[in-house]
């Protein structure tokens, strides 16, 4: 059963021009494409980022038009972090008494061989309509506020945060409903497809639910890749069931990760990615 998580990961961003950890972007992740090498994550991943964003990616955020081929001012290196498989389901199979047997219990935390990192390249950047809808009724625009401390949080730069500006904010809330599509360049590489979505119409408010994620995203992914919280549906809502709500932990850089319906001893990830609010 533990194999589901297999296909979650951490992914980072950070401009080739970058000075300091005020412009890297992490977030959570999942591998939606294993035959293709495709990642899905949320669009936070962005939310550092603004200065190196071309005027023409930021106006069509905006106005919620395509988002494709997306360019910045400069060069932009991606890394995406997996638990690494050969090890953990040596592990799995030592501890089958277990629901879930994190990437680093047998061995240091400072033990490379326990992750698999590889190069990524932006594919596209996509926009939920039907998402961007709701916010907008439950979020509205003068009324939204991010808090910096999130932000500096989650790149592990808690000393030296500076307030964000208005101009920031406002790339938060457009961001909010996008989503970012991740190639990996890592040729030959294959993790084999664990997971079986499950339409949101599905879920009924009550269901057991848990989050897979990586808190603080790539701060210290030997300590948090993939790490677990429980809760229940707390409410379904929107058309299609767009938006879920939940009562299960979520923290800074657990954006992306997956949204798991528990059905007695299965786990099938909902539709839907994990986005902190």
């Amino acid at each position: 059963m533990g194999k589901v998580y297999q296909q979650l990961c951490t992914v980072s961003v950070e401009p080739q021009e970058c000075k300091d950890d005020m412009c890297q972007g992490s977030t959570s992740g999942v591998l939606i494409n294993p035959r293709q090498n495709v990642v899905l994550t949320h669009a936070s991943l962005l939310y550092p980022m603004e200065q190196y964003l071309t005027e023409k990616f930021l106006s069509n955020i905006k106005a919620c038009g395509k988002l494709d081929n997306v360019t910045f001012k400069t060069k932009v290196n991606v890394e995406v972090t997996f638990p690494n498989t050969q090890v953990y389901d040596s592990e799995v199979s030592q501890n089958t008494d277990k629901i879930f047997s994190t990437v680093v219990s047998a061995g240091s935390t400072d033990d490379i061989s326990y992750l698999n990192t590889y190069k990524g390249k932006i594919i596209s950047v996509f926009t939920v309509k039907k998402l961007k809808d709701i916010l907008k009724t439950l979020l509205p625009n003068d009324q939204w506020k991010f808090e910096h401390e999130m932000r500096a949080a989650s790149s592990g730069n808690e000393q030296n945060h500076q307030p964000v500006s208005h101009s920031n904010e406002q790339l938060y809330y457009n961001l909010l409903s996008c989503f970012v599509l991740i190639q990996l360049q890592a040729p030959g590489v294959r993790i084999p497809s664990q997971l079986t979505f499950q339409a949101a119409t599905e879920s009924m408010v009550g269901n057991p639910v848990e989050i897979c994620a990586t808190p603080f995203g790539s701060l210290n992914p030997r300590v948090f890749l993939n790490s677990l919280s429980h809760g229940i549906l707390s409410k379904v809502a929107g058309p299609s069931g767009v938006l879920l709500m939940t009562d299960a932990r979520c923290v800074p850089g657990c954006e992306g990760g997956a949204l798991f319906l528990v059905k007695g001893n299965k786990r099938f990830p909902c539709s839907h990615l994990v986005q902190c609010v």
